[in-house]
């Protein structure tokens, strides 16, 4: 088992898109540039994102605060502050431990799960539209930390999972005690996240997680554990997860079956 608390203790950044540098140089060099600029980038990359809340959340800026949203977290910091916090944040792919590991594909997922649960979330009124689209791009994080801290471990767990046909989070809460949603929740409750995005990151891949939790992060948890059975689904063609999906939708944000129906390749909520 992962003694986890010497883990995070140890310094682990997550890595970035590798494009970010040159597209957000391209826009604080622009004369007519405004901070939305910088948030519709950010919230493009899940590292980066993960970054700027840390930083926003931190003393760096005044007393620790609890910001969940990209726009509330960049207002804290000034527009020059931000704006290096961006370019600085670029990473050498040489460097990092795991280079079998397709980041590339668990960023799309990333950033197909926060579409996903932003589309989902106007069946919850209670959940707030900025927040989802950020807690959507964090469920990667658990994979991102776990792939650059123990990526030689990382693989074989994957590689396992995948030989026996079993659920990834299953074999990771057999080999690690902790599966990466999990990870991600100690990980973000480390860098000081605001509780709701902690509590729902942490419980998103488990349903009986979920019900468990207070009424907000319990609200914010069913849509990221609906778009990522959507996302899932479309991803691996994997019917079943689509049907459990629609099964869901019904179930907590009581969308009748008309509501909901699959076609070939995706979940259509109209």
């Amino acid at each position: 088992m992962v003694n986890w608390d010497e883990l995070l203790r140890q310094k682990h950044e997550l890595p970035s898109v590798p494009s970010i540098t040159a597209l957000v140089l391209d826009t604080v060099e622009s004369p007519e540039w405004v901070l939305e600029d910088l948030e519709t980038l950010v919230l493009h990359d899940p590292a980066l994102t993960t970054q700027v809340l840390r930083l926003a959340n931190s003393s760096l800026f005044g007393p620790p605060g609890r910001f969940s949203t990209m726009r509330h977290a960049l207002a804290r910091m000034d527009v020059h502050a931000a704006r290096l916090v961006a370019l600085s944040f670029h990473l050498d792919p040489q460097c990092w431990n795991a280079s079998r590991y397709d980041f590339s594909q668990c960023w799309r997922r990333s950033w197909a799960t926060s579409a996903a649960a932003a589309r989902i979330a106007r069946f919850f009124p209670d959940v707030n539209f900025d927040q989802v689209r950020v807690a959507g791009l964090l469920t990667g994080v658990g994979r991102l930390f776990l792939a650059e801290a123990i990526g030689a471990q990382y693989a074989e767990i994957r590689k396992e999972a995948e030989a026996a046909d079993r659920a990834l989070a299953v074999v990771e809460r057999s080999q690690l005690g902790a599966d990466s949603a999990e990870v991600a929740g100690m990980l973000l409750t480390h860098w000081q996240f605001p509780t709701e995005i902690v509590d729902a990151v942490r419980a998103h891949q488990r349903p009986e997680a979920i019900e468990a939790l207070p009424e907000h992060p319990r609200e914010l948890a069913k849509t990221l554990y609906i778009a990522s059975l959507m996302i899932e689904g479309i991803c691996f063609g994997a019917r079943e997860k689509l049907q459990a999906a629609r099964t869901f939708c019904e179930r907590w944000a009581k969308i009748d079956r008309k509501s909901t129906r699959l076609n070939s390749s995706h979940l259509v909520i109209s």
